[in-house]
């Protein structure tokens, strides 16, 4: 009895089990080539968000998602926010200036303050650097945008000339690299900076051409 329960737990001669040892390690080996290539592969892509919030942080600690749209300014001076992918609005109503937006939203109840917020810019694989780009503390009409306290279960958004951005752009190709892609961050009084998905630069254009009248 005792002797078919060893065999049950440990089945085999020693050699077969060496034998699946041997297959199980080689199946390891050669799967974790692949998840690094997954993984890499999904934070190029943007598909994996960092948060402020790390193992270990208490419960209820500031969760914030963090997003990039486009800002239109309306005849009576406000401005109007859409989704960066959004065709750009047609009409007399849209009088500019135009206005790249980093939007932040407080998933917790848990209040946090933006201390910082602005771009990165990926210059191309021939320089593989990420240029950053830091809005301004004053945003549309000379208003305060940041610091901002930003409250529990709710939005936030700053904004920088589209104009200005797309100077950054001009700079990063007078220097040999190419614009492919974009990112929104914010950082948190606490000094965590949270990064929001990448955006295809190419999809920004219709945009920038607009501020600079081109389009």
């Amino acid at each position: 009895m005792a002797e078919r329960a060893h065999q049950a737990e440990h089945p085999g001669t020693p050699a077969e089990r060496n034998e699946l040892n041997r297959q199980a390690c080689e199946a390891r080996d050669g799967f974790l080539p692949v998840y690094k290539e997954m993984v890499n592969l999904l934070n190029a892509r943007g598909w994996v968000t960092r948060s402020p919030q790390t193992p270990g942080a208490p419960a209820g600690a500031p969760a914030v998602a963090v997003e990039l749209a486009a800002g239109y300014t309306l005849a009576n001076g406000s401005v109007m926010t859409l989704p960066i992918s959004s065709a750009r609005p047609r009409g007399g109503g849209i009088t500019g200036p135009y206005f790249i937006a980093v939007l932040a939203s407080n998933q917790s109840t848990v209040g946090v303050e933006i201390s910082a917020a602005g771009l990165e810019i990926d210059a191309g694989e021939a320089s593989g650097l990420l240029i950053p780009y830091l809005f301004p503390p004053r945003g549309p009409g000379g208003s305060t945008q940041l610091p901002y306290a930003l409250g529990s279960h709710s939005g936030f958004r700053a904004h920088a000339n589209a104009a200005e951005v797309g100077h950054g752009y001009k700079q990063i190709r007078d220097s040999g690299g190419v614009p492919r892609r974009v990112r929104p961050w914010v950082r948190t009084g606490a000094g965590d900076q949270v990064e929001g998905a990448w955006t295809a630069v190419d999809d920004t254009l219709d945009l920038i051409a607009a501020a600079f009248g081109t389009l």
